[in-house]
């Protein structure tokens, strides 16, 4: 498939909620200590089609908050982590026109978890803020580019 139609606006966003929900707040964890952690986050995503009278995009993004002592820290943490949070969030996506079903589940295998990120990262700030600690703000996520594709002057200058 020409790498075109793979980043053009087959699918858009319909609808995105959260299916799936865990969080434990640690009660060894030591609160002077938040600086010697950092995290990661662990995702997999699964992409679906369903036959109704349209096609429709399904795309279920789980996601994992892992933590790790921080290794320019010059002590490692004594307790646990801050927190355990697990999360599933499902975004439903409409097509524009009626496209192939092996082009349409490409394209949401590609541009799925980039889309639904940005739900991902409030979900995980609202979870994390009505908490006795600081939100945690995730990191941003780039959007895919086809291989070859032409930069804009500002990104060549970088």
């Amino acid at each position: 498939m020409p790498p075109d139609r793979l980043y053009n606006r087959l699918g858009q966003l319909h609808a995105e909620f959260l299916t799936a929900l865990e969080f434990r707040r640690n009660s060894g964890f030591n609160p002077d200590e938040l600086d010697r952690w950092v995290y990661g986050v662990r995702t997999e995503s699964t992409a679906d089609l369903v036959h109704d009278d349209d096609v429709t995009g399904i795309v279920e993004l789980e996601a994992e908050i892992v933590w790790s002592p921080d290794e320019d820290e010059p002590e490692p943490p004594s307790g646990e982590p801050p927190f355990s949070l697990s999360l599933t969030l499902t975004g439903v996506f409409a097509w524009l026109g009626n496209p192939d079903d092996d082009d349409a589940k490409l394209w949401l295998e590609v541009n799925g978890e980039h889309l639904l990120w940005p739900y991902l990262r409030a979900h995980i700030a609202s979870i994390t803020a009505a908490s006795d600690l600081p939100a945690l703000t995730i990191f941003t996520l780039g959007v895919p580019r086809p291989a070859g594709a032409e930069q804009t002057a500002a990104e060549q200058a970088e």
